[in-house]
């Protein structure tokens, strides 16, 4: 490993030109790999812990200076004298304010000193070529398709795409591509074909294309509207921090909403199968001891008119209770799509409804009230 001069080489290529560092960074490990057998993973590694030894040494001069800094306020204050530059002093104390002088370190290479900030820059050159991933960890550094990624879980080697496909895009475990923005439409794609498939397979003969699609859409722009305030608030509570893996994800985030407001346009000139009309039974099956069902299906739809999941579900509960609605063992599913279909708009999906064990005693108080009148007036018995 003695071959490589690690510091002076990343030097060399950073003074020459920081911005080609990246492609000279490449080209030196081709180099390594050729002359010394260093392979991908040894190459950076000795680049990293090289830029790690050294931003142990900033860190330590940092914490030395704001030492005796806070010991000259405290000397101060015995002698009750002024201290308030001292406090500013503190307050404007920054690891870049630091060099460190590079003939003594390179072999008198080069001159000059050397700054916590070069350190960075050449740290985060490397992270846009080469990341090792540690399996048990999320990974949350942004990547494009010049990047490679090592698995020691599986010694397997990827390319970014490859990589970021397989972590966001794997089937049964779809995740929206935070990290990498070019899957944006792909994950589009598939998270959609899910969520249809998904639903076409509880609605049967009721499924409409375009009005799930609609809901698809309405809950991705929810999911991604949370992530885009959570990372707005997590970047607001740390200020003093930069956070540009952070701010990069805020923007694909922005990207992935108009992505999807461009395709809530596209559906408006999309045509759909309609759905068909015909199932063995509608909701009036499902209702007795009702003096006019028809009637009392109209009010129970205007009375319960935004609705949906565990309310709905309080709702079917308690006309069970009260012996005006029931089905059999494996009518729930009959009975959820004839709801969706009377009522003409979101309900909630089949799984929010059917699965709920318990519902808030809380909402079955709001919807008893609403009911009672309901049941008053039209129930026979």
């Amino acid at each position: 490993m003695s071959e490589i001069n690690f510091l002076n080489m990343m030097l060399t290529g950073y003074y020459k030109n920081p911005e080609l560092l990246k492609l000279y960074l490449i080209r030196k490990h081709k180099e390594a790999e050729k002359k010394h057998n260093f392979s991908l993973i040894e190459f950076y590694d000795n680049c990293n812990n090289t830029l790690e030894h050294f931003k142990q040494k900033f860190l330590s001069l940092y914490n030395e200076r704001k030492k005796e800094l806070y010991l000259i306020i405290s000397l101060r204050k015995k002698e009750n004298k002024f201290f308030n530059d001292i406090e500013r002093d503190i307050e404007t104390l920054n690891i870049n304010g630091f060099g460190i002088p590079l003939a003594p370190i390179t072999n008198h290479q080069f001159t000059g000193h050397l700054y916590h900030s070069d350190i960075e820059f050449i740290e985060n050159t490397i992270k846009l070529i080469f990341v090792c991933i540690d399996e048990n960890k999320d990974y949350s550094a942004q990547c494009n398709e010049g990047n490679f990624f090592y698995s020691g879980y599986e010694n397997e080697l990827y390319t970014g795409r490859q990589y970021f496909e397989k972590i966001y895009l794997s089937k049964g475990n779809l995740k929206f591509p935070i990290n990498f923005p070019d899957l944006i439409p792909k994950y589009y794609d598939l998270a959609l074909a899910e969520y249809l498939k998904n639903e076409k397979n509880i609605a049967s003969l009721f499924f409409d294309a375009k009005l799930v699609t609609i809901e698809f859409l309405k809950s991705e722009l929810k999911k991604i509207e949370t992530l885009q305030n959570g990372i707005e608030d997590f970047i607001d509570k740390n200020k003093s921090g930069t956070f540009n893996a952070k701010r990069e994800q805020l923007k694909y985030c922005k990207r992935y909403s108009l992505y999807l407001s461009e395709k809530f346009k596209d559906l408006e000139k999309t045509e759909f199968e309609k759905p068909q009309q015909k199932e063995t039974k509608n909701l009036e099956h499902f209702i007795i001891n009702i003096e006019n069902k028809q009637s009392f299906i109209k009010d129970l739809k205007e009375t319960f008119p935004t609705e949906k999941g565990k309310s709905i579900k309080a709702v079917i509960d308690l006309l069970v209770s009260d012996n005006i609605i029931i089905y059999g063992t494996k009518e729930f599913k009959q009975l959820y799509n004839q709801l969706r279909l009377v009522f003409d708009r979101n309900i909630g999906t089949y799984n929010s409804i059917q699965n709920v064990k318990e519902v808030d005693s809380i909402i079955i108080d709001v919807i008893q009230k609403k009911l009672n009148p309901l049941i008053i007036k039209y129930k026979t018995n």
